[in-house]
């Protein structure tokens, strides 16, 4: 009796099991092929959804870049890189707040681009800009550990949104409607086999590609890409062996003297009240930024 007893129970958990597993399977959405990899890819990116390519990334591709991004970190100054952030925080700044008197001065006058364009777009390039220089980037402690999904779902989906903004303020259309002329993307499977596949992609007023498309580790992804990536990695990997932030102290305080410098000049850019004192300003940046690049700094 007890035996019977125990072979019901078996029986009913197995059972159990069995329904849990057929449920769960059903929850699951089939596996997308080459076309529809290929759609959901361009028309998240025309939602201003950039980790739908993160997303479509075999497992170990997306390892081999979190690696060197948290490598790169690990090995990279940090007084360094935190001047260079505070740096260009401060140069935004002094564009957001000296906006009127840098459209009169000299450079807005002979730039290609007419001063109204420049005008319209110029808070949105800031903001643009800003995104990056207040984001997981400015802070090496955080790249350590960047989880490379939520980068591209957050700061890289406010990025591309702004980026969109700033491209639709252009008059010239084809400039304007890159992002939005993915929405009407349309890619149809030409031919297909195990493991590869070639798929047509059309984009409205762009040229039509075919693509060919390869699975690798259960996800679709270009052949090429597929066939460069190790060597890319392994080139990306040498270069990273080979990056040393490693100065001596007197280098170190070169560079951050020169660093100085440039915040001292910014900060007379931003006190000054006509065009004349804030070109002056900006000609000794450049004077200094160009006897830098010629060895001369």
């Amino acid at each position: 009796m007890r035996h019977l007893r125990t072979h019901r129970i078996v029986v009913a958990v197995s059972l159990l099991l069995s329904l849990l597993s057929f449920f769960d399977c059903a929850k699951k959405a089939p596996p997308k092929t080459p076309d529809q990899v290929a759609t959901d890819v361009l028309r998240g990116l025309a939602a201003h959804r950039p980790q739908v390519l993160w997303e479509a990334l075999p497992p170990s591709y997306q390892k081999d870049v979190e690696a060197l991004v948290r490598g790169f970190a690990r090995k990279m100054d940090k007084d360094l890189w935190n001047k260079a952030f505070f740096l260009a925080d401060k140069v935004l700044l002094v564009l957001k707040t000296k906006k009127a008197l840098l459209l009169e001065g000299e450079m807005a006058k002979s730039s290609p681009v007419p001063k109204e364009r420049l005008s319209a777009n110029w808070n949105v390039a800031i903001e643009t800009a800003e995104i990056l220089t207040k984001s997981e980037l400015a802070d090496l402690d955080r790249l350590k550990r960047l989880d490379m999904g939520e980068f591209f779902a957050g700061t890289g989906a406010a990025f591309m949104e702004k980026l969109d903004a700033l491209l639709k303020l252009e008059k010239d259309k084809k400039h304007r409607t890159v992002i939005q002329q993915l929405e009407g993307v349309k890619a149809t499977l030409i031919r297909s086999q195990k493991d590869t596949a070639t798929v047509r992609i059309q984009v409205p007023e762009q040229a039509v590609w075919d693509v060919d498309f390869v699975q690798v580790e259960h996800k679709w992804i270009p052949k090429p890409m597929a066939e460069q990536w190790k060597i890319k990695m392994d080139q990306a990997k040498k270069a990273l062996a080979e990056f040393s932030t490693k100065l001596t102290p007197a280098e170190k305080q070169r560079i951050l003297g020169m660093a100085a410098t440039l915040d001292g000049i910014l900060e007379q850019m931003r006190a000054a009240k006509t065009v004349r004192e804030l070109e002056a300003t900006m000609g000794e940046a450049f004077g200094m930024l160009l006897g830098t690049a010629l060895g001369k700094g």
